[in-house]
């Protein structure tokens, strides 16, 4: 599918567009930027179309999904920390591509959809997944944007070029593929998936907030509150009140007052709050009295942010309304301090997050500590609703006050330390990793597949963890530490009778000798000791036939009988007693022990959402655990460097590991699930940013 002459006919239609607007244009020196970008056009649109050419085919050969926050932001906004860390240049691309995509999109939605049907039925699938189909609109672009990059085309021409029908012709273009290519799969008889009901975050407005918007968020405002960029600094007409004070306002420096009347009616109104009630009198007592545009946006952010929390139904009622209480404190504070949006460690923005991660870890009211938990808000945090602000003190003393009280609790009630935890699971992986090159190398012995089933798993399971943990702790002075490797070769062979009947007396000697450093070596890892019985059981049987010359063959316990399940899986790692003790270890959950269907899965024809992957876990995610009756919250806190460990944490510090295996396994089944991969405050800006986003987006004539 060559791109080439597709780009080339989009760029003709945006040159005869860019040769019209310089004809209308009444400025000279606008018509002379329109001719240079022209001029740009004729003279790189051949290099451009085959470098487009080059990047599709790979995304389109490799099936590789482009590497770009584009399609993301157009389904969901941007992240406030993306946002936060463009300059205004970035931004104002970013939102130009958006745009674009949607108005590509918009074009294209019906074909696109057929398509998607056809497409994922071709790769297979039960259910339309429009990610999934390398052709969409986001490719496309994607790949315009890098060979915009590479052919060296500056930022300012690129919007140019985007603003002058680009999105339109490309989209048409698009939409005739696409009418095309359903056409050619259907005449081939390929039966297309019915699409499932798709919720477009950018086709909606958000829900609308408790209160009248001031109409400064747009993403353009909003970016500058985000990293203290003054992009639309106030004009002499604009009657701003505090003008004195707000450069003061705005330097992460202690403020200082050059006008100690501003100073004064500042002081005046921030007390005048004090008397109000509710949060939405001291919001709208503050939307009167200020008329400066940050910090009327300041208002606006911290109201929608705190009223997308209260409605965040992850967190249980009475600390949703904790946070509703604490409004009027953060709304003085970013009168005073807007460091707030920029600065996730300043102290206000700190305890709002140390709340409300805390608080994800409770599921219900009746979960253990939960009545501390509240208690211990209600002593430090609602008193703040009534205190004058005029620096981030308040918030820094409510915070330690309440690590004191969090930390006093978890000392009382939590078990092994997670640091206990780490040094159990680390050492557990660095033995696992020596294990399975032991595997590996046994498995090419020809001995091994003579010998029974049970033997041989015992050599590649626990024998091979007693062969690693010895080299791990004393393999650097000595090649076969405790001669556990020098035993296989004699186990092997004295678990075959055909052989041990030949020397009879060979095996006589060699038996104590065996059993002794079998049993030995099992110590070092503290094998179960019925497990370890079991196995010298099927040995003995086998050693027992060295004597019986015409005895049928004793019939040995099937594979895997009497060993420990994950220490003869594949896919598994082994963790002795005493690092699962350490560690709360979780065994691999055996299948009648699964769910057969997805716990609290609603009927809907709405597509659910992807199964995550252990690959694809991160530190800091919050996740509910179904176990069999209720779910039960917890958060990752480590992965082993290997990311074969997984450990997990309550709120109290009680600790639960898991291997990746159980991990997937428990995703697979729905019994694990993610509750929130980012806190809930960054959650709350991303709704923020999101809805500016849409403003901006929405508004006829708005420049990102």
């Amino acid at each position: 599918m060559d791109g080439k002459p597709l780009l080339m006919q989009v760029l003709s239609a945006v040159r005869r567009a860019l040769e019209t607007a310089a004809r209308q244009q009444s400025s000279p020196m606008e018509r002379d930027r329109l001719r240079l970008s022209i001029k740009l056009l004729e003279d790189k649109a051949r290099a451009l179309a085959e470098r487009f050419a080059v990047v599709l085919r790979g995304y389109l050969e490799d099936r590789r999904i482009p590497d770009s926050p584009l399609e993301s932001m157009a389904c969901a906004g941007l992240h406030h920390k993306q946002l936060q860390h463009m300059n205004t240049r970035q931004m104002q691309e970013q939102m130009q591509l958006v745009r674009a995509l949607q108005e590509i999109r918009q074009i294209t939605q019906q074909s696109l959809t057929e398509l998607d049907g056809f497409v994922c039925a071709m790769l297979g699938l039960t259910a339309v997944r429009p990610t999934q189909n390398p052709l969409r609109p986001v490719v496309y672009l994607t790949a315009l944007q890098e060979s915009f990059v590479h052919t060296a085309i500056p930022a300012q021409v690129r919007m140019d070029w985007l603003n002058h029908t680009m999105p339109a012709v490309l989209g048409k273009a698009l939409q005739d593929l696409y009418a095309g290519l359903c056409g050619y799969l259907h005449s081939q008889g390929v039966a297309a998936l019915a699409a499932a009901l798709q919720k477009s975050a950018t086709s909606e407005s958000a829900s609308p907030p408790s209160f009248a918007p001031t109409g400064h968020l747009t993403i353009d405002n909003l970016h500058s509150l985000l990293t203290g960029e003054d992009t639309h600094p106030a004009s002499c007409d604009e009657g701003i009140r505090y003008a004195g004070t707000v450069p003061a306002a705005f330097d992460d420096a202690t403020p200082t007052q050059p006008d100690a009347v501003l100073a004064t009616d500042q002081r005046a109104l921030l007390e005048a709050t004090l008397q109000e009630s509710t949060p939405q009198a001291v919001r709208q007592m503050l939307l009167t009295g200020c008329s400066d545009t940050q910090q009327l946006l300041g208002i606006e952010v911290v109201s929608l942010m705190v009223d997308n929390i209260v409605h965040d139904k992850r967190l249980l009622e009475p600390i949703r309304r904790v946070i509703e209480n604490l409004e009027p404190a953060l709304l003085r504070m970013v009168i005073v301090d807007p460091r707030f949006f920029r600065d996730r460690e300043h102290p206000a923005r700190a305890l709002l997050n140390e709340i409300t991660e805390r608080g994800l870890a409770f599921a219900s009211v009746n979960a253990p500590h939960f009545g501390a938990f509240v208690m211990s808000l209600y002593r430090c945090v609602v008193p703040l609703c009534k205190q004058f602000i005029e620096d981030d003190a308040p918030f820094v003393d409510a915070l330690e006050k309440l690590r004191t009280m969090w930390a006093a609790t978890c000392d009382r009630k939590s078990g092994a330390a997670p640091e206990t935890a780490v040094k159990a699971l680390q050492e557990a992986e660095a033995r696992n990793l020596i294990a399975a090159k032991m595997v590996a190398a046994l498995e090419l012995l020809p001995e091994l597949r003579r010998v029974p089933a049970p033997i041989a798993e015992f050599l590649c399971g626990p024998w091979t963890q007693v062969m690693a943990c010895a080299e791990l702790h004393h393999g650097k002075n000595d090649e076969d530490p405790g001669h556990y490797k020098e035993l296989v070769n004699a186990l092997l062979w004295s678990a075959q009778p055909d052989l041990t009947r030949q020397n009879v007396s060979k095996l006589t000697k060699l038996v104590p000798r065996l059993l002794s450093t079998l049993r030995e070596g099992l110590k070092l890892i503290d094998y179960p000791s019925t497990a370890t019985s079991a196995f010298f059981d099927v040995l003995m049987k086998l050693h027992q036939q060295a004597f019986q010359t015409t005895s049928p063959p004793v019939v040995v316990p099937p594979s895997r009988h009497g060993l420990a399940p994950s220490l003869t899986s594949p896919h598994d790692h082994w963790v002795a007693p005493a690092e699962a003790k350490a560690s709360g270890f979780m065994d691999m959950p055996e299948e009648d022990e699964l769910p057969t269907v997805r716990p609290d899965l609603p009927k809907s024809d709405a597509l659910p959402p992807a199964t995550p992957t252990p690959a694809g876990l991160e530190v800091g995610t919050w996740f509910e655990l179904w176990n069999k009756e209720t779910w039960a919250r917890m958060q990752l806190t480590w992965i082993s460097p290997q990311r074969t460990m997984f450990l997990f944490a309550d709120a109290h510090g009680q600790t639960q590991s898991m291997t990746s295996r159980t991990v997937e396994r428990l995703l697979e089944s729905y019994s694990l699930r993610v509750l929130a991969d980012q806190s809930v405050v960054d959650s709350a800006l991303d709704d923020v940013v999101h809805r500016a986003m849409l403003n901006s987006l929405h508004t006829v004539g708005a420049k990102p």
